[in-house]
């Protein structure tokens, strides 16, 4: 049985990158052989049946997003303290092998990343980007 299907995950956005949904278990999975555990409320990301990714935490926009350097400082440290910290540990989730990881930059640049302007950060890039699709979503 796929880890999807044991995690009875719900899909909350189809091709949230190209080729990517974001999914989220409703049932804790245990590991199970040649796949990672899925706790429940956990998110995911899967191409076909087993997540490629799997993290803990609701991703949420940037709150930097088309500031300008001067609004940056202006804002409050809580909400990008929110942002940085979420960031953080979702990147630790997001470790791979070459193959999955250069799979998984692709899909992010043809859904909008660009390196040079949004920073090497890839994963930071997704977390805002998917939480800026979550909130688009409501």
């Amino acid at each position: 049985m796929c880890l999807q299907c044991s995690a009875k995950a719900r899909v909350v956005v189809k091709d949230i990158i190209p080729g990517y949904t974001l999914m989220r278990a409703t049932k804790g999975c245990e590991k199970i052989v040649g796949a990672p555990a899925w706790p429940k409320g956990w998110y995911g990301l899967v191409q076909c049946n087993d997540p490629d990714f799997i993290w803990e935490g609701k991703p949420i926009a940037d709150p930097t997003e088309g500031l300008t350097g001067d609004q940056i400082n202006a804002l409050p440290e809580a909400p990008f303290s929110k942002f940085h910290y979420l960031c953080e540990a979702i990147e630790k989730q997001f470790v791979t092998d070459p193959m999955t990881g250069y799979q998984f930059v692709q899909a992010c640049k043809k859904a909008g990343y660009k390196p040079k302007r949004d920073g090497l950060n890839v994963v930071m890039w997704f977390v805002g980007y998917t939480g800026k699709k979550l909130k688009e979503k409501k």
